[in-house]
């Protein structure tokens, strides 16, 4: 049988997210960036909830991470299931397209699919999935994330904690004129409340249940 691709992610990284609440018990998933832009993507992006702050923990393992943003892991996950429903989650969000003679991952971010693609990664017996900056559906690019399964049991219970306003910003040198932070960039991922996501998780995840998306 296929494996997918593995992502690595070293016991002792650091990963960010942006919340109103520290990753709980009961929290069956989450969502969070890493790497050197990490902190301040989550800043720019998710933090604007009131009331959220942004939370840097460590992993305490090495997870079994799969590569979403690749085309092979995408075809090995499809495979192992008929369930239509999945299969379409799956091609809607990592859509596999071609690039010159080659094929790549191209991004569209729904909260309703996230949720049935990383449930499923999940119950494949995987710690998550992570993914690099990968391009947009509808142009642009995609930041990094990483998805965590049963996020509490991976991370320290003492994370650093920061108002949004006092997170760092963006670095003087990635900031452009007004044309390249352009709405198809920016606008809908300040949509995205996959970051925010622990006061209003959705129930296909879990977490404290409210009758709205996470």
């Amino acid at each position: 049988m296929n494996t997918p691709n593995r992502g690595i992610l070293n016991e002792g990284s650091n990963v960010y997210r942006s919340s109103t609440r520290q990753v709980g018990k009961n929290d069956l998933v989450a969502y969070f960036m890493f790497g050197n832009t990490g902190k301040n993507k989550v800043q720019e992006y998710y933090s604007n909830a009131q009331g959220s702050k942004v939370y840097t923990y460590k992993l305490t393992s090495n997870p079994k991470l799969i590569k979403m943003n690749s085309v092979h892991t995408v075809r090995t996950i499809l495979n192992r299931t008929k369930n239509q429903r999945i299969r379409n989650a799956i091609l809607e969000s990592f859509s596999i397209v071609n690039s010159g003679n080659n094929k790549r991952i191209v991004r569209s971010s729904d909260a309703k699919r996230n949720a049935v693609v990383a449930k499923y990664i999940c119950e494949l017996g995987y710690d998550g999935y992570i993914a690099n900056t990968m391009p947009k559906i509808e142009g642009g690019l995609f930041h990094q994330e990483l998805v965590l399964c049963k996020p509490y049991n991976k991370l320290n219970n003492k994370p650093e904690v920061s108002l949004s306003s006092q997170a760092p910003g963006v670095p003087v040198k990635r900031r452009r004129p007004i044309a390249s932070r352009s709405s198809v960039e920016i606008s809908p991922l300040k949509n995205d409340r996959r970051f925010l996501g622990f006061s209003t998780p959705s129930p296909i995840i879990g977490g404290n249940v409210r009758k709205t998306l996470f």
